[in-house]
C-alpha cells in the first residue's frame, strides 16, 4: 500500500485572500448525561455541559468549534423562558455577540427559549485562533435567563411516563485548520 504526507496542498492558483488550508485533525466529544443547574436571571454564570481537548499541530492552525445541546427548562412547557450558549477556551468566553446593553453576559453564540414539551437544540460553529500548540479545552456552556432550573439532555419533563421526553445530548467538534 502506498501513502503520500505532505505539510499542505495549496490550489494551483493559491489560496484566496482570508482562506485556510485544510482538516489537520478532527476531535469529538458527546455528552449524554442528564445536567441540570438552577440560575438566577440577576446572575451570569455559565455552566460548562460539555468538554473537548484538542493540541494543535502549529500555533498559525485556526479551530473550527461546532457545538449542539439540546436544552430544557424543568417543569415549563410555554416558551417564555430564554436561555444561552457560549463557547470557553479553558476559563475564557470567546466568540459572539459582545452587546452587553440587553443582556448580562456577553459572547453569546446561541440563544434561544424553551420548547413546550420537547427540549429546544441549540447549534453554532465558531472558528478560534488559540495561537498556541499546547492542549487546549473548550468548554460548552449553557446559561438560563430566568430564575429556573435549566438543564440539557431531557425534556422539561422529568419521568419517562410522558410523551417527548427525550432530546439531543450534547456535542463538541473541533477541527484544526491549517493555515
Amino acid at each position: 500500500m502506498s501513502q503520500i504526507k505532505v505539510n499542505s496542498i495549496v490550489p494551483s492558483g493559491g489560496l484566496p485572500s482570508g482562506a485556510n488550508g485544510g482538516i489537520i485533525q478532527a476531535v469529538f466529544n458527546e455528552n449524554n448525561t442528564i445536567q441540570s443547574f438552577s440560575f438566577n436571571n440577576a446572575t451570569f454564570s455559565p455552566q460548562t455541559v460539555c468538554s473537548a481537548t484538542i493540541t494543535p499541530s502549529s500555533s498559525s492552525s485556526k479551530i473550527l468549534v461546532y457545538c449542539s445541546a439540546g436544552v430544557f427548562v424543568s417543569g415549563q412547557t410555554g416558551p417564555h423562558y430564554e436561555f444561552s450558549l457560549f463557547l470557553k477556551r479553558g476559563s475564557t468566553l470567546v466568540g459572539g455577540n459582545t452587546q452587553t446593553n440587553y443582556f448580562p453576559g456577553t459572547n453569546v453564540l446561541f440563544s434561544g427559549i424553551n420548547a413546550p414539551e420537547a427540549a429546544a437544540t441549540g447549534t453554532f460553529f465558531y472558528l478560534d485562533s488559540p495561537a498556541t500548540t499546547s492542549a487546549t479545552t473548550y468548554n460548552l456552556c449553557l446559561q438560563g435567563g430566568e430564575s429556573q432550573t435549566y438543564g440539557v439532555c431531557r425534556s422539561q419533563y422529568s419521568s419517562s411516563s410522558n410523551h417527548f421526553t427525550n432530546s439531543s445530548g450534547t456535542s463538541i467538534t473541533l477541527l484544526e485548520v491549517s493555515a
